[in-house]
């Protein structure tokens, strides 16, 4: 027996079975959801904390980081403005030199600690601070006052008919106290350089 199907009917069939497998699969899908189960208290507290020490120890590695960072800087201006001390007294003996060849120690005959800049003359004792100027020089006469002193100490060196020389100590420290720290280091923030200037002939 042959039983006639009209079209309609066959389309009619195709509708309800897609959408008892619709129904069935956002059924399966309803189903999964509600199973899901999300992130407990203790473990989302667990990951708060390693990921907060994670972040403190970068922070505290940035900090410190920065902090040597400003010390190496400060350490580098200091040995420059020390030797900077040097080079500006030499360059008092090398003019004294070339005006007066029989005494190029002429005004370097204390054994005293005194100051020099570039736009000053030597001259005895503080304040050591040194400012910094319009220009980006470091002075002790004029510009913004700044963490760094520098001072300049001559020793009276040996001197007999053959030779004569003058021991130079410049100091340089940014440790805010306006005497220089003992001992002269680089923990205590403080540099300074000798030199053993001698005569010319």
């Amino acid at each position: 027996m042959f039983v006639l199907i009209e079209p309609e009917m066959l389309v009619n069939k195709k509708i309800c079975a897609r959408k008892t497998k619709n129904f069935f699969i956002s059924g399966l899908k309803m189903k999964l959801t509600k199973n899901k189960k999300g992130f407990s208290f203790l473990e989302v507290m667990i990951t708060v904390a390693v990921l907060s020490i994670g972040i403190l120890a970068v922070l505290t590695l940035i900090t410190s980081s920065i902090g040597s960072s400003t010390n190496s800087r400060n350490s580098i201006i200091a040995s420059e403005l020390a030797q900077e001390g040097i080079e500006l007294v030499r360059n008092i003996r090398d003019n004294n030199f070339i005006s007066s060849p029989s005494d190029p120690f002429k005004n370097l005959d204390c054994n005293c600690d005194w100051k020099i800049s570039y736009d000053t003359a030597l001259s005895p004792g503080g304040p050591y601070q040194l400012n910094y100027d319009s220009g980006g020089f470091y002075s002790h006469s004029s510009g913004t006052a700044t963490k760094f002193y520098r001072k300049i100490g001559i020793i009276m060196g040996i001197t007999t008919s053959v030779n004569t020389s003058r021991m130079i100590l410049s100091t340089a420290w940014w440790n805010g106290d306006p005497s220089a720290p003992t001992p002269c280091n680089i923990a205590n923030k403080c540099v300074y350089i000798m030199d053993n200037l001698a005569d010319w002939w």
